[in-house]
C-alpha cells in the first residue's frame, strides 16, 4: 500500500484549520486541494489539478449528486410555491406547540425518511424551519436535529442507500447470510453503535435537556431565547432574504387541504425510490413527473410557472453542488497522496484480538472526518478488516458495523461533508456553524461507540 508517508496529512490538516478560522467551506478545501497537487506533482501542479477537475466532472458519481441535488431543489421549491410544505408546517406548529414538542417533530419526520440522507436533509430541514422558528429554536439546533437522522438513521435501515451500497461491499467479501449480502447487513445492524447512539441515546437526550446545551449551541440557543435571533451574529442580514420566502400560503382552516399536495409527491418520491433498486435519481424523476400532473390537474401551477419554480430551486443548488465537487477534487488529491493507506498501515500492529473493532471505528471515523470520503473508504477498509477479522476469530459483522459506523460518523460530523453542506443549506446556515454547534455531541455518541467496540470485541 504506496504512501507519501506523513507528509500525506497536510492537506488534510490544512483544510481543518481552515475551516476552523475562516468558516468557510469552499476556500479551505480548494486550498488544500492545491497543497496536495503541490505535493504530488511539484511544478506541474496546476495542469494536475485541471486534469482531477475534469476527472471529477466526468465521473458518473458525480454526474448522479448533481442531478439528486438539483432536482431535489428543484421538487422542494415547487413544494413551497404550491403552498403544501407549508401547510405541513402549520398542522406541524399546532401539534408541536413547545420548544421540546417541535424538536421531538422533526426527529420523528426524520426518522420516516430513512431512504437516503440526501431526502432527509433537504425535506425535513425545509419543512420544519417555520415549526423551530416559532419557538425560538436557533437554526444551529435545528440542524443538528435534522443531521442526527441522516446518514445514522439510513446506516440502520436495511432499505436505504447505504445499506444497499455497504451490502455489495459484504458480498464482494464472500460474508453473506444464506447467499444473501442484504442478509449480512442485516446482521451488522446491531453492531453500528454509532448509528444507535446518534439517532437513539445521544439526540433524544439533548432534546429532552438532560444532556445540557454546551459552547456554541449553547451561546446560540440563549442568544435566540433572548433576542429572536436564530442565525449566528454576522449571518443574520444574510438570512433574512431565507425567512422572507418562508412566506406561507396556506391558513390553519385550509392547511389539511392543501397538505395532500406535499404528502403526496413525497410518497410517490419515496415509493419509486424503493421501486426502482433504492436510486434516489430515479425516484426525484418520477416525483417531479407526477408533481407536475398534480399540480396541473388541481390547478395549481401551469407548465411554465411549474418549470420556472423548478428552475429557481435548481439554481439554489449550484453553490451547494460547487463544494461537493472540490470535495472531490480533495479527495483526488489525498488518494494520490495514500493518505488512507498511511493511516491503516500505521495502526495496523494495533489491529489484533479484541481491540480490531475499536480501532476499526476509530481509523474509519478518523479517516472520514478528515478527508469527507464515506462510501469510498468503506470500499477501502471492508477487504481489510474482514480477513483480519476472521483470521483473528473476531466476529465480522461486528468489525463491519465498525466500518459502517465510522463512515456514519464521518458523514456526520465533517465540516464539509455533503450531508454537512445540504443541511446548511437546507436550515438557512453555513457548513462551519452547524459542523462546529453539533461537534460536542457527535464525539460523546462516538466515545459511546467506542466504548461499545472495546466491550463486545473482548466479551
Amino acid at each position: 500500500m504506496e504512501s507519501y508517508g506523513a507528509i500525506s496529512l497536510i492537506p488534510a490538516a490544512i483544510v481543518v484549520i481552515l475551516a476552523l478560522v475562516t468558516r468557510k467551506t469552499l476556500e479551505p478545501l480548494l486550498i488544500g486541494s492545491i497543497t496536495g497537487f503541490i505535493i504530488l506533482s511539484k511544478e506541474n501542479f496546476f495542469t494536475e489539478f485541471v486534469n482531477a477537475s475534469l476527472k471529477v466532472l466526468g465521473d458518473p458519481t458525480i454526474g448522479w449528486v448533481i442531478l439528486v441535488c438539483g432536482f431535489m431543489g428543484s421538487l422542494i421549491a415547487v413544494l413551497e410555491k404550491s403552498g403544501g410544505a407549508n401547510s405541513f408546517a402549520l398542522l406541524a406548529i399546532k401539534y408541536a406547540n413547545t420548544r421540546k414538542k417541535s424538536l421531538f417533530f422533526t426527529w420523528l419526520v426524520g426518522l420516516c425518511l430513512f431512504i437516503d440522507d440526501y431526502l432527509n436533509v433537504l425535506t425535513v430541514g425545509s419543512t420544519m424551519k417555520k415549526v423551530t422558528d416559532k419557538h425560538l429554536i436557533p437554526r444551529v439546533f435545528l440542524a443538528y436535529s435534522v443531521g442526527s437522522t441522516a446518514a445514522p438513521i439510513c446506516v440502520l435501515v436495511p432499505f436505504s442507500t447505504w445499506a444497499v451500497f455497504f451490502a455489495s461491499l459484504l458480498a464482494n467479501e464472500g460474508l453473506t447470510v444464506n447467499g444473501s449480502s442484504i442478509g449480512a447487513y442485516i446482521q451488522s445492524i446491531p453492531y453500528i453503535f454509532y448509528g444507535w447512539a446518534a439517532v437513539f441515546i445521544i439526540l433524544p437526550l439533548v432534546i429532552s435537556g438532560i444532556i445540557p446545551l454546551v459552547g456554541p449551541m449553547k451561546k446560540a440557543d440563549d442568544i435566540a431565547l433572548k433576542t429572536g435571533q436564530l442565525f449566528p451574529a454576522d449571518y443574520v442580514e444574510a438570512n433574512q432574504q431565507v425567512n422572507a420566502e418562508d412566506k406561507t400560503e396556506a391558513s390553519p382552516e385550509n392547511a389539511g387541504g392543501i397538505l395532500i399536495n406535499f404528502i403526496l409527491p413525497i410518497i410517490v418520491l419515496i415509493a419509486a425510490t424503493i421501486a426502482m433498486d433504492i436510486d434516489l435519481l430515479k425516484g426525484v424523476i418520477v416525483a417531479m413527473v407526477f408533481t407536475a400532473m398534480l399540480y396541473k390537474f388541481k390547478g395549481i401551477m401551469k407548465y411554465e410557472e411549474f418549470m420556472n419554480n423548478c428552475w429557481e430551486g435548481f439554481q439554489s443548488m449550484v453553490v451547494v453542488l460547487g463544494v461537493v465537487i472540490v470535495s472531490f477534487i480533495f479527495k483526488e488529491a489525498n488518494d494520490g497522496l495514500g493518505l488512507t493507506n498511511y493511516v491503516i498501515e500505521t495502526v495496523k500492529p494495533m489491529m489484533n484480538g479484541g481491540w480490531l473493532p475499536a480501532v476499526t471505528f476509530l481509523v474509519t471515523a478518523g479517516i472520514a472526518f478528515a478527508t469527507a470520503t464515506f462510501w469510498g473508504l468503506a470500499a477501502i477498509m471492508i477487504p481489510i478488516v474482514i480477513p483480519l477479522s476472521l483470521a483473528m476469530g473476531v466476529d465480522p459483522f461486528l468489525t463491519s458495523g465498525a466500518v459502517f459506523s465510522g463512515a456514519a460518523f464521518g458523514s456526520h460530523a465533517c465540516f464539509y461533508s455533503d450531508s454537512a453542506i445540504l443541511i446548511a443549506k437546507a436550515t438557512g446556515i453555513r457548513p462551519y456553524d452547524h459542523a462546529i454547534t453539533q461537534l460536542p455531541y457527535a464525539i460523546i455518541a462516538a466515545l459511546l461507540s467506542t466504548a461499545f467496540y472495546i466491550f463486545f470485541g473482548f466479551a
